[in-house]
């Protein structure tokens, strides 16, 4: 079992885990996918205010797809992803899965994740 950190009390038992680009590019967009539902929610900052996309898939409900859709998306578009799931287990799963798919990203310490001027990499090995 890792040693992340994947649910603080504040979450409501959400167990997350974040990855951000290298390019560190942290401001206006980023995509969340809700495991087991497969919820995929894409997020964007439109003149200051989150706007979000929701899909809520009825029938297609396969991790894995939608782990490789939410990586691509966060790929092409250079942004952090987060994948928040109802256990450590599903997320550290979900976490394995995602890493082999984000060659330009980085998991991020949940702790880093509460505060915009902490979310960066700096200072970490």
């Amino acid at each position: 079992m890792s040693t992340w950190t994947t649910c603080f009390d504040a979450t409501g038992g959400y167990h997350t885990v974040w990855f951000l680009p290298l390019s560190e590019n942290v401001l206006g967009r980023c995509v969340a996918l809700l495991i087991p539902e497969c919820e995929l929610q894409n997020i964007y900052v439109i003149n200051g205010t989150p706007r979000a996309v929701i899909n809520r898939p009825e029938h297609n409900k396969s991790i894995p797809y939608w782990v490789h859709r939410a990586c691509a998306i966060a790929t092409e578009e250079d942004c952090g992803l987060g994948i928040m799931c109802d256990t450590r287990e599903e997320a550290e799963r979900a976490a394995t899965m995602a890493s082999k798919r984000l060659p330009h990203h980085r998991r991020m310490p949940l702790e880093r994740m509460a505060g915009a001027k902490s979310r960066t990499s700096a200072g970490l090995c």
